[in-house]
């Protein structure tokens, strides 16, 4: 939090002191040099590129308004005080076990193959890679999917 607040006060302080000349700005923009890029290696030109990214971001700031740029920064001190207020989610190991066990039930209850794509997509699979690796296509594998959806809406254990 202290950090967070910390920047906000940088952030204010350089409201008022960035200021790039028109030329200078220009020029930085305009900078391309073939024969520069050729002989740098890719890490300092990726560097340069990312210093002149910073340059464009500095001159668009420098052309907002003190008041535009003013409640900017409130709106971030805004932010940072909801999140501070918003409560932490915890779970209980109660509830990680009651989870699993409906999770192991449910699975139990599926075919093979229904449960090999549930278990895929949980893992952060797409339904492509879970098809391709039960050897069948990503719209049978979606199927597949929306049946075993079906199947624990319509069952007992869903409802409870």
């Amino acid at each position: 939090m202290a950090r967070a607040m910390s920047l906000v006060d940088q952030i204010r302080g350089q409201i008022n002191y960035v200021e790039i000349g028109t030329h200078a700005e220009e020029a930085l923009l305009n900078f391309e040099c073939p024969e520069f890029e050729k002989v740098a290696p890719s890490v300092v030109t990726n560097k340069m590129r990312s210093l002149k990214e910073r340059v464009q971001n500095l001159a668009a700031n420098s052309k907002r308004s003190y008041a535009g740029m003013v409640e900017l920064v409130l709106k971030v001190e805004e932010n940072i005080k909801n999140y501070e207020q918003e409560e932490e989610f915890e779970v209980s190991p109660e509830q990680i076990t009651e989870s699993r066990e409906f999770l192991n039930k449910f699975l139990g209850n599926l075919k093979p193959d229904a449960a090999d794509v549930v278990v895929g997509l949980l893992q952060g699979h797409t339904l492509a890679e879970v098809g391709e690796m039960k050897g069948f296509s990503r719209e049978r594998a979606r199927q597949i999917k929306e049946e075993a959806i079906d199947w624990l809406h319509g069952t007992r254990m869903y409802k409870e």
